[in-house]
């Protein structure tokens, strides 16, 4: 749904405090037992509690993500092209920055994982610069 985003209210399995997460932080799901189980993208596993739709908040100006790899070239994509990965949109949703560090990737291999980003989105929203 466009305008909403998915968010997850989790548990782990301490049955400690519960967690709130975007649903694109999680990289594997299954059911244990007729529970929901996620794992997120740093390897913490919890249970699904609550799946909730809120409102997501506007897209910052632009509508373009710029990326720096651990060489130092920069890229800049489409928010539409970022969305296909949840790695990126989760890098982008935890930084600060203007730029966001790609560390330990080297900008061939960046190139490579942006440019797969553009083919699975609009031929408008195709290709990225540097």
């Amino acid at each position: 749904m466009e305008g909403w985003k998915r968010v997850l209210r989790l548990q782990g399995s301490s049955r400690g405090p519960f967690v709130q997460v975007d649903e694109t932080a999680v990289v594997a799901s299954w059911m244990d037992g007729g529970n929901k189980m996620v794992k997120l993208l740093d390897g913490q596993v919890f249970e699904v509690v609550q799946t909730v739709d809120i409102p997501a908040p506007p897209a910052p100006e632009g509508g373009k993500i710029k990326f720096k790899s651990s060489d130092s070239t920069e890229f800049e994509m489409d928010r539409v092209a970022a969305r296909k990965s949840p790695t990126i949109m989760f890098l982008v949703k935890s930084s600060r920055t203007g730029s966001i560090p790609i560390v330990e990737v080297k900008s061939k291999i960046l190139e490579k994982v942006l440019d797969y980003c553009y083919k699975h989105v609009p031929s408008q929203h195709r290709g990225f610069s540097r």
